[in-house]
């Protein structure tokens, strides 16, 4: 989880100014496609 989440981060740290607009849908949605495409395990 550590491993994913800093990937998550590093991913979209470009969103960091807008990540109060972002609701959790599309973080989850962001998460999942980036756990699809580095095939990381739950």
């Amino acid at each position: 989880m550590n491993l994913s989440h800093q990937i998550f981060l590093a991913t979209h740290k470009k969103d960091n100014s807008n990540k109060r607009y972002t609701n959790n849908l599309n973080n989850a949605q962001k998460f999942s496609l980036i756990k699809a495409v580095f095939r990381i395990p739950n």
